[in-house]
């Protein structure tokens, strides 16, 4: 599908189809070149900012560490689906969610959007065999979590993971 800007008026025109039983979401998609989980991204910007909710940002939306966090956390335990997360903490959308969660899930700290690169990007140094078994012990005593361990002895976390 080709990727096409579409206006509010647009938008709202196309969401009036989609309510409309006389129109089925293949008839619309087709017709309008468009990803049926787009058609239901809009409904759901609608159904929470009303029209406003279907202008395009302007800007990048700032989200908070711990903000990040707490989603990530609400969505694992299983007791959420990524939209009831994405709207409960007013995330622009479930891709912005979904890199947290695969962020988070391969050992890399989350941080305050706008800080630049992620901790894991530190310069390498040199190891001896025997700090490179030491550093191994630790990770593994500490559920391989990478980042504590390269953190804890100065290396990269391409270093320990390797």
């Amino acid at each position: 599908m080709s990727r096409i800007k579409y206006s509010k008026a647009e938008k709202l025109a196309i969401l009036a189809l989609y309510k409309d039983v006389q129109h089925s979401i293949a008839d619309i998609t087709a017709k309008f070149s468009i990803d049926s989980g787009t058609i239901r991204d809009w409904k759901r910007r609608y159904e929470l900012n009303g029209e406003d909710g279907l202008t395009d940002a302007i800007s990048w939306k700032s989200y908070s560490k711990e903000l990040k966090l707490a989603a990530v956390n609400e969505y694992l335990s299983g007791r959420y689906s990524l939209h009831e997360v994405i709207q409960k903490y007013d995330i622009s959308s479930t891709a912005v969610l979904g890199k947290w969660i695969k962020k988070y899930n391969s050992h890399r700290e989350l941080h305050d959007t706008g800080k630049g690169m992620t901790k894991s990007m530190t310069n390498t140094r040199k190891t001896t065999l025997e700090e490179r078994i030491q550093i191994v012990n630790y990770c593994l005593q500490h559920q391989k979590n990478y980042q504590l361990t390269a953190k804890g002895y100065g290396v990269s976390y391409q270093q320990v993971y390797q």
